[in-house]
């Protein structure tokens, strides 16, 4: 089955946002290119906002504990992609065929592997509640086409669920505490639109207007649904959704693009209190992408996690907590992953599983994080597989 990986590439890929070879040699600022390692090019500008900048950070050497984790079975690697309160782990492992299976790993480390039936193109699981339900998507068959959502509960019984008009795929990505589920789905001209489960099962589908393609990434306890969309133009822009179906957009002011990612699961991401964080674009050329916090009364933060050459360093928030830390993913500009944590008062610790590749696209990615900061996510190896960790402060 296509990974999470895949569908985000092709979904880049389509909207035009994906650095394709021209981009990886362009250079920054008139200089050589930046993708080469060693070349010492500034050219990240200067942003508003609150921000500690880290030089030289150590590896492996950022006081907190790490637990690596790999599914049984799982020969081509191991992805995490969300966690609940109490530390229960869901995701995804590529067995030896490259099939995808979900799996749950409790806080004692018990993992359980399991499979929609009849799912002959695979299961990947995408986020968990804190009741322990599972919500995710799985194909019937290798064509990848019908790709419907599903819910597992905690004793394990899975129900299947489809918006009517999907064709590429339905992508569940988020669960609120009374189950009620949130995510898009493609089309027959492969246009994302987005949709909400309720709890007896209807699915509703919607659109902000003037959305050529919709993306919802997070639901509240009060069924408030936040995601981005794209408008005619290409750019995108935030939106947020109530119970009763009225919708609000906003953007982080002065800039065309907000609400846009690259990593699966760092698009947009809400907390309880309905503070809102995700990445925008801050320069088109070369491409910086750095990390917003939309407050519940609507004002914004703008910050990036570290501020170092070369230039076209990306900064995407993955999680943030009701205290307003914010955990994320930051790439450095030679294409290099690394895990943050952004404190409210702006701190910066930027941080490595161990044994993390430091190669071209290898390196530590964040999917989740507790009330308690234990962050979830995977590194991938200097092999390019995948390992889940889980990080817990000192």
């Amino acid at each position: 089955m296509k990974s999470l990986h895949t569908t985000i590439g092709v979904l880049l890929l389509m909207t035009g946002l994906a650095l394709n070879a021209q981009q990886a040699n362009r250079a920054c600022s008139g200089e050589r290119s930046a993708w080469r390692r060693g070349i010492p090019v500034v050219c990240k500008p200067s942003l508003p906002g609150s921000q500690r900048l880290l030089h030289d950070l150590p590896r492996n050497d950022d006081g907190a504990s790490y637990v690596i984790f790999d599914v049984p079975g799982g020969a081509n690697g191991t992805s995490p992609a969300g966690i609940n309160d109490w530390g229960t782990v869901t995701g995804s492992y590529l067995d030896a065929t490259f099939i995808s299976h979900g799996f749950v790993r409790d806080p004692f480390g018990n993992i359980t592997s399991f499979d929609v039936p009849g799912d002959g193109g695979g299961t990947i699981a995408s986020a968990i509640s804190d009741a322990g339900t599972v919500i995710g998507g799985w194909c019937p068959d290798t064509t990848y086409t019908y790709c419907p959502g599903f819910l597992r509960d905690f004793w394990g019984n899975i129900t299947s669920f489809d918006p009517s008009g999907e064709y590429y795929g339905a992508t569940p990505e988020a669960i609120s505490p009374d189950g009620t589920v949130t995510g898009f789905y493609f089309d027959v001209n492969f246009i994302a639109h987005g949709f909400v489960r309720s709890r007896d099962g209807s699915v509703t589908e919607f659109d902000p207007p003037g959305s050529i393609s919709t993306f919802a990434w997070a639901i509240g306890a009060d069924g408030t649904i936040a995601g981005s969309y794209q408008d005619a133009s290409g750019n995108f822009h935030g939106f947020l959704r109530s119970r009763g179906g009225n919708i609000s957009t906003f953007d982080v002011p002065g800039y065309t693009d907000t609400g846009i990612g690259f990593f699966p699961g760092h698009w947009i991401t809400m907390n309880p209190e309905g503070d809102i964080a995700g990445g925008y674009l801050q320069t088109p050329d070369p491409e910086v992408f750095d990390g917003f916090l939309r407050h519940r009364d609507g004002t914004f933060d703008t910050f990036y996690a570290a501020d170092y050459p070369p230039c076209c360093i990306w900064t995407f928030p993955a999680a943030i907590n009701a205290d307003r830390t914010i955990a994320g993913t930051l790439n450095d500009g030679y294409s290099i992953f690394y895990g943050f944590v952004r404190t409210s008062g702006g701190d910066v610790t930027l941080f490595e599983a161990p044994g993390a590749g430091t190669g071209a696209f290898q390196g530590t990615e964040v999917v989740g994080m507790t009330p308690y900061r234990v962050i979830v996510g995977f590194y991938t190896d200097s092999n390019g597989l995948n390992h889940g960790y889980l990080r817990s402060p000192l």
